[in-house]
């Protein structure tokens, strides 16, 4: 997420991510109303949810590879659906 902002952000919003997560603050209710406000704007959201998809996508594939008990690979799938399907 802090990668992607930086990558997709304009120079104002640089400036105001460098200067937010440069610092320490008593008080972060500001700071994470900016920040969110900007990830918001660079829809950070969705390139993250692209990105779940693409790793579990990828993480099933190999897991169907392994040479292992049907009822273990079940087991991490179960695991795995239940990671990518929280709320966060």
């Amino acid at each position: 997420l802090y990668l992607k902002a930086f990558e997709l952000a304009d120079e104002q919003d640089n400036k105001l991510l460098r200067h937010y997560f440069s610092r320490i603050f008593e008080d972060n209710r500001e700071k994470i109303e900016v920040v969110k406000t900007i990830y918001n704007k660079l829809n950070i959201k969705t390139h993250t949810e692209d990105l779940i998809d693409r790793y579990y996508s990828e993480a099933m594939k190999n897991l169907g590879m392994l040479n292992a008990r049907n009822e273990t690979t079940e087991l991490m799938k179960a695991v795995a659906n239940d990671l990518v399907r929280r709320d966060f």
